[in-house]
C-alpha cells in the first residue's frame, strides 16, 4: 500500500514539476510545513521533530499529491464536476453571480427570464434547474453551510411584487464569484452525506489564506453606451416610444487581503460590491430603480498540529433594491434580503481515519415596504392614466409592508474511517450526524387592502369614503351647459353624448369588493435529524458503494430513509473505459415554509352596496374569510433517480455518455375543501408528481495553458396533470367560483393558438385567455424542459493574454412572461346578494412559441507586469458578442431584447 502510494505521489510531483505554476505551489506548501516544524523544534519542550506530532501521527507517512485535474468531471462513481479558480476567471462574462457559471455544465438550465429585457440591468442571479428540478429544490452550500432559502416555493419565477408576500429567491445569499476557490457541482449519484433537495447539489468553497501575504483591488463597469438593444415592434405597434430603451449604470468593485498571521494561522479579507441604477420611463415621467449587493467574507484558519485545525468564516451578504411598477401610480416599493451566516470548523486527520465537526449559524432578514392600498380603476376619465401604454384599468397603490424572518442553527460530525483489507478488497467506512433548528416568522406590519370590482355611477356619492370612491366633476354644471345649449340634454342623442363626455373632468366610480389582510406577527419552528453512512468496496476493477441517509422533522413528524447505491467499474483496470451505475432516493427540504403559511391568517373578503346613490359601510362577505393552509397529513416528497454514465478517456480529456432519470413523486398538491366550522381549507395532499429524463455527450479536457468543455443534452419533464389546481371555468367570458380559495392569487394566461376552419386546411391564429393561479403559472413555465441544449467553453493564455468563450444553443419551446399590465374578467361569485356582477383585475401573463437560438459570449483579459510590484490586468467581458435576438418578444408582440452588452475592468494584485 505504501509503495503504492509513493508511485503516485513521485508521478504527481513529476507532472506538477512540468509547470510552473504548481512549481510555485509545491514551494509555497513546502515552505510553509518547514516553517511548522521549525517552529515546533524551536519550544524548549521538544527536542525532536517526532515530539512535535500528536500519537496519531507519529507513524502516519505523509504525502503531499499535487497534480493536474484532467477536467471538470468526476472519474469516480458520483456524478459530479469541478470548476476550479482558472475556469471561474475565465468565464466572468456578466454580474459575477455563482449561478451565471453553471452554464458550462450539463443538465442545467436557465428560467425563461435568463435573457429577458429586464436583466440587463438586474444584479439578481438567474434561478438555476439541475436535472429538471425547480430552482429551489436544488441544494447551495458555501464552506458547509446551507445557503438555501427555505422561505423560497419558487414565486421568484412568478412576479417581482407579489401581491400577498415577498419576492425571495432560491439562495438566501448572492455570493459572488470573486469570493470562490472551487464550484463542486452534482446533477446524479449524490453521496448520503448530503440531504434536503430533491434536485442537483452545488458546495462551494470560499478562498483560503494564501502562503505568502497578497492584496488585490478590482473595478468593473457597464451601462447603456456599452449595450444595444434590438427592437420589436409587432403590427399591432404603432407608438415606437413604447420600446424598452433602458438608461443604466451598473459599478462592481471589491478588494481584499490573504495572508498568513503567523507561521500556524493565516487569514482572509475580502470586501465586493455591485450596483446598478437604471432609469425608466413610468407613465411619461423618467425614474430611477437602483440594486445594491454587498459580499464580505472574513475566514481566518490555524493549525494546532499537522493533524488539527480550525477554520472560522463569517459572510455577510445583504441585497436591497428599489422599484415601482412602470404602469401604475403611486406605486414604489423597496425589497431586501439576505444576511449573515457564521461557522466555526474544527478537522483532525488521525491514522485510524478522519473527522470533522462544523456548527453554524445564518439569519437572514426579508422586507418588501410598499403603499397598503392597491386599487385597480376603470380607465375612464378623471383615471385615465392607462391610455398611456393602452390598457383597461388604471392601477395604483402597491401590497403593504413585509417582513419575513429565517434563522437556522446547525451541528454536523462527519468521520471517515481508514481504508483497511478484507478478502483481497479495501473497504471505506463514512458516517456523519446533521442537526438543524429553523425558524422562520411572518409579520405584516400593516393592514393591506386589495380594492377590486369597481362600479362607475355617475351619481355617487362617497361621503366619507375618500380612498376607494370619486365622485362625478364636470366642467359646467348640467344646468349650465343645458342653458348654453338653450335646450335640455338628449341622452339618446349622440352629439349630446359626446358633448356631455367633454365635460366630464372625472367620472363617478367606487369599487365594491376588497380583500383585507390584517397586520399579524406569526412565528413557527421546526426540528430536522439526519444521520448517514455509507459502505465504498473497492476490489479489482470495481467500486461499489452502499449507503443512506436517516432523516426526521418534526412537522411532517415522519421518519424517512433514503438508499444511496453507485457502482463503478473500470473495463479494462487501465482508468481508460468507466461505467457507472446508480440507484438513490432524494427527500425535499423547505419544510417551514409549508408550517409557515399554515400559521398565516389568510385574508378575508369584504363588500358594500349603494342605496339611493349612497354608499353603505363595509361588510364582511359570508364565504370571505379566504382560507387556511392544512398539511398535518402531508408526506416528504421525494424523487428516485437511476442513472448510467460511460467515460472514456480521449484526446487527454474525458468522453462522457450519460442518461439520466428523475421521478418526483409525492410532490405537494392543494385540495379545496372545509374544515367543521364551514372555514375554506387548501389542504396539502401528495397527489403531484413528475418525469425528467435526460441524455448527454459531453468531452472535457484541461491541458497545461488550454482548457475546453463541450456538451449536448435532449431532455423532457413532463408534470402530472394532478398536480395543477386547472382552470376555472368559463363561459360567456364569466368565471365561477374563484372567491373562496384562490382569489389572492390568480392571473390571466392570455396566449395565441391556432384555429383549423372545420372541413379545411386553413387556420387563423386567435389569442384565448384562462384564468389560474401562480401555483400553475410555475408549472405552465417550461424553464425546466427545454428539448435541446448545447454548450461549448474553452479557454486559454498567450503571454500576457487570458482569453476564453462560451456558446450556449437552446432549441424552441413555450415560454411565459409577465408582461407587467392587467386585465379584467367578470366574477360570478356569491359574495353578497343584490351586489352587482363585476370585474375584477388579474395580473396578466403571455405565453407563446419562442424559437432556437444561440448566443456567444466572451472574456479578454491582459496581464501588465508591474516590475516585482504585482501585476495590472485589464479586462473586457462581452455577453451575446454576435448581437443576435433571443426571442424573449413572441410574435406579433412587441418590445426589446438584449444585443450585445461589454464591461470594462481593471484590476491590480500584488
Amino acid at each position: 500500500m505504501k509503495l503504492s502510494l509513493s508511485i503516485i505521489a513521485l508521478a504527481s510531483l513529476a507532472l506538477a514539476k512540468a509547470a510552473s505554476a504548481q512549481n510555485a505551489q509545491i514551494a509555497s506548501l513546502q515552505k510553509r510545513e518547514k516553517a511548522l516544524l521549525e517552529a515546533c523544534q524551536s519550544e524548549s519542550s521538544r527536542e525532536t521533530e517526532s515530539d512535535c506530532q500528536s500519537d496519531d501521527a507519529k507513524d502516519v507517512e505523509r504525502i503531499t499529491v499535487l497534480g493536474y485535474k484532467l477536467n471538470p468531471i468526476n472519474t469516480g462513481s458520483e456524478g459530479s464536476y469541478t470548476i476550479d479558480k482558472k475556469i471561474i476567471d475565465d468565464y466572468r462574462f456578466g454580474n459575477g453571480n455563482l449561478n451565471d457559471i453553471l452554464a458550462i455544465l450539463p443538465g442545467v438550465q436557465y428560467s425563461d427570464q435568463t435573457r429577458a429585457e429586464d436583466q440587463l440591468t438586474s444584479i439578481v442571479p438567474d434561478e438555476v434547474s439541475i436535472s429538471g428540478a425547480q430552482g429551489h429544490h436544488s441544494g447551495y452550500n458555501i464552506d458547509g453551510i446551507s445557503n438555501n432559502s427555505r422561505l423560497s416555493t419558487g414565486n421568484a419565477q412568478v412576479d417581482e411584487n407579489l401581491r400577498q408576500d415577498i419576492n425571495t429567491h432560491s439562495q438566501a445569499s448572492f455570493i459572488n464569484l470573486s469570493l470562490v476557490d472551487t464550484i463542486e457541482v452534482y446533477d446524479s449519484n449524490i453521496p448520503a452525506k448530503y440531504g434536503q433537495f430533491s434536485g442537483g447539489l452545488v458546495n462551494v468553497t470560499t478562498k483560503k489564506p494564501s502562503v505568502e501575504p497578497s492584496f488585490g483591488i478590482g473595478y468593473r463597469t457597464t451601462g447603456d453606451s456599452f449595450s444595444r438593444q434590438i427592437h420589436i415592434a409587432g403590427p399591432e405597434n404603432e407608438a415606437s416610444s413604447r420600446l424598452y430603451r433602458p438608461s443604466f449604470d451598473k459599478v462592481e468593485a471589491d478588494i481584499y487581503y490573504s495572508g498568513p498571521i503567523t507561521d500556524h494561522s493565516g487569514i482572509v479579507l475580502q470586501a465586493q460590491f455591485l450596483e446598478s441604477t437604471e432609469y425608466l420611463d413610468q407613465l411619461g415621467q423618467i425614474k430611477a430603480q437602483q440594486q445594491k449587493n454587498t459580499n464580505v467574507l472574513v475566514k481566518y484558519h490555524h493549525d494546532f498540529t499537522l493533524n488539527d485545525s480550525l477554520t472560522v468564516t463569517a459572510l455577510y451578504a445583504p441585497f436591497n433594491g428599489d422599484y415601482f411598477e412602470k404602469f401604475q401610480r403611486n406605486s414604489d416599493y423597496s425589497t431586501s434580503g439576505g444576511g449573515i451566516s457564521t461557522s466555526i470548523a474544527y478537522g483532525h486527520d488521525g491514522r485510524w481515519g478522519t473527522v470533522n465537526s462544523q456548527v453554524s449559524y445564518s439569519d437572514n432578514r426579508y422586507e418588501k415596504r410598499a403603499p397598503n392600498y392597491w386599487l385597480a380603476w376603470r380607465n375612464i376619465r378623471g383615471r385615465s392614466w392607462a391610455d398611456y401604454y393602452g390598457g383597461e384599468s388604471s392601477i395604483e397603490g402597491g401590497f403593504g409592508d413585509i417582513d419575513k424572518n429565517e434563522r437556522r442553527i446547525s451541528a454536523d460530525i462527519d468521520t471517515v474511517l481508514a481504508p483497511w483489507q478484507w478478502l483481497n478488497a479495501e473497504v471505506e467506512l463514512t458516517a456523519g450526524l446533521n442537526f438543524q433548528h429553523q425558524i422562520q416568522e411572518f409579520n405584516r406590519l400593516t393592514d393591506n387592502v386589495i380594492y377590486n370590482g369597481v362600479v362607475t355611477n355617475s351619481n355617487i356619492d362617497c361621503g366619507a369614503y375618500t380612498i376607494d370612491c370619486v365622485e362625478t366633476e364636470l366642467k359646467l354644471s348640467l344646468a349650465e351647459l343645458e342653458q348654453q345649449l338653450g335646450r335640455p340634454i338628449d341622452l339618446t342623442n349622440a352629439s349630446d353624448i359626446l358633448l356631455y363626455q367633454n365635460n366630464v373632468v372625472t367620472a363617478g366610480q367606487y369599487f365594491q369588493n376588497r380583500q383585507v389582510a390584517q397586520a399579524k406577527d406569526t412565528s413557527v419552528a421546526v426540528n430536522y435529524l439526519a444521520f448517514y453512512s455509507e459502505l465504498s468496496v473497492d476490489w479489482r476493477n470495481h467500486q461499489a458503494t452502499l449507503g443512506g441517509r436517516y432523516e426526521y422533522n418534526d412537522f411532517f413528524k415522519e421518519h424517512n430513509i433514503a438508499p444511496r447505491f453507485r457502482w463503478r467499474w473500470d473495463l479494462f483496470a487501465d482508468q481508460q473505459h468507466l461505467i457507472s451505475f446508480g440507484a438513490n432516493r432524494y427527500y425535499q427540504a423547505n419544510l417551514t415554509q409549508y408550517k409557515l403559511n399554515q400559521s398565516i391568517t389568510p385574508a378575508f373578503n369584504e363588500y358594500r352596496r349603494s342605496f339611493g346613490n349612497q354608499l353603505q359601510n363595509w361588510v364582511v362577505a359570508r364565504t370571505g374569510q379566504g382560507h387556511l393552509y392544512v398539511f398535518t397529513d402531508t408526506e416528504t416528497p421525494y424523487a428516485d433517480e437511476l442513472s448510467l454514465d460511460y467515460q472514456y478517456q480521449l484526446f487527454g480529456g474525458t468522453l462522457q455518455l450519460k442518461w439520466l432519470s428523475r421521478q418526483s413523486k409525492k410532490q405537494i398538491t392543494r385540495t379545496e375543501g372545509f374544515n367543521e366550522i364551514g372555514q375554506a381549507v387548501l389542504y396539502g395532499t401528495n397527489r403531484g408528481a413528475n418525469d425528467y429524463h435526460r441524455y448527454t455527450l459531453a468531452w472535457m479536457a484541461n491541458y497545461e495553458n488550454f482548457h475546453v468543455q463541450f456538451n449536448i443534452s435532449k431532455a423532457s419533464n413532463k408534470v402530472d396533470k394532478a398536480t395543477f389546481d386547472g382552470e376555472f371555468d368559463g363561459a360567456n367570458g364569466t368565471f365561477f367560483g374563484t372567491s373562496n380559495f384562490h382569489d389572492q392569487e390568480l392571473v390571466i394566461l392570455r396566449q395565441v393558438v391556432e384555429e383549423r376552419f372545420a372541413g379545411t386546411d386553413q387556420v387563423r391564429l386567435k389569442t384565448t385567455e384562462s384564468l389560474i393561479t401562480e401555483h400553475d403559472l410555475g408549472y405552465q413555465r417550461t424553464d425546466f424542459n427545454r428539448p435541446v441544449i448545447a454548450n461549448l467553453s474553452f479557454g486559454t493564455d498567450w503571454h500576457n493574454w487570458q482569453l476564453a468563450s462560451h456558446f450556449r444553443y437552446s432549441a424552441s419551446q413555450d415560454a411565459i412572461y409577465a408582461t407587467g399590465e392587467t386585465d379584467s374578467v367578470t366574477l360570478e361569485t356569491n359574495v353578497c346578494e343584490g351586489c352587482v356582477i363585476t370585474r375584477k383585475d388579474f395580473p396578466v401573463y403571455r405565453k407563446y412559441r419562442r424559437a432556437s437560438y444561440w448566443l456567444a459570449d466572451a472574456s479578454i483579459k491582459y496581464h501588465v507586469p508591474m516590475f516585482g510590484f504585482g501585476s495590472l490586468t485589464l479586462s473586457a467581458d462581452f455577453k451575446n458578442i454576435f448581437n443576435r435576438r433571443t426571442y424573449q418578444i413572441g410574435p406579433l408582440a412587441t418590445g426589446t431584447e438584449l444585443g450585445r452588452s461589454f464591461w470594462l475592468g481593471i484590476r491590480y494584485q500584488h
